[in-house]
Parts: structure tokens; sequence; C-alpha cells
């Protein structure tokens, strides 16, 4: 069970991470990287039994994908499930498909894009960019 971590620090670790996106934003991807890690760093241990573990976790993902960081991206996303996310939680399976796409791994993309629609069908893409679903979609009627 997830444990509430002390406000504060959420609302550190928040700040962080928006410093990072926006040195992403201006394109200086080397200069975010250290905003991110140390949002990570500030969340104390059990680094993943709290309740801003899993959402700090996908963002990192999601930095480094947009970063083309490709490798780190998908640790970082691996590392999603040991924040015991929710059985019917489809949104670690979109992260990793979208780094697979991104990295050009087409077969491993739709696998994950395809667990995730099995959990939560068209809403598991909400929020996220369309051209994942396009993809998903246009495989899955070929395939």
């Amino acid at each position: 069970m997830v444990k509430p971590l002390d406000n504060a620090i959420v609302e550190k670790v928040y700040a962080e991470m928006r410093q990072g996106y926006t040195l992403l934003k201006e394109g200086k991807a080397d200069e975010a990287e250290p905003f991110f890690l140390r949002a990570w760093d500030m969340i104390p241990d059990p680094k993943f039994g709290w309740d801003i573990s899993q959402i700090t976790v996908i963002r990192i993902a999601k930095f480094y994908r947009d970063a083309r960081k490709f490798p780190e991206a998908l640790r970082w996303a691996r590392d999603i499930f040991r924040c015991r996310p929710l059985p019917n939680d489809a949104e670690p399976y979109v992260v990793l498909g979208s780094i697979h796409l991104e990295a050009g791994e087409l077969d491993a993309a739709r696998e994950q894009f395809q667990k995730a629609f099995e959990l939560a069908g068209k809403r598991a893409f909400d929020g996220e960019d369309p051209k994942y679903l396009k993809f998903f979609k246009e495989k899955k009627s070929k395939g």
C-alpha cells in the first residue's frame, strides 16, 4: 500500500520536474536531466512506496523518451511496476509502448499498446499524443 508523502516534499518534487520540462522544451535535455534526477532523490526510502512515486517515475520515463535516450527511458518505465500500479492501470503499458515506438521498435510498441487497450480500451490513450492510438489502430487493422 502506498503512503502519502508530505505535501512540502511533493511540491519540491513537482517544481524540479517543471524546471526540467522547461529546459527540455528549450532543447536543453542535458541540462534538464539533473532536475528530474533530483526530483527522484527527494523522495525518501522506500522510493517506490509513496503516492507520488508512480507519477514521478512515469514523468522521468517520458522525459528520457522525449530526450530520445531510450535505454534510460525503458529502465524507468519498467520501474513503474515497482510502484505497484493498480491491476487495471493501463498507463504503464502506454508509456512502455510509446518508448518502443519512438525507438523504432514497432512490434514491442504494439505488444505494450495491446496490453493497455485490453485493460482500458481507447481510454488508455487519453491525454497521450494521438499518434500512439493511431499507430495501434493501424497496426491492429493490418494484423
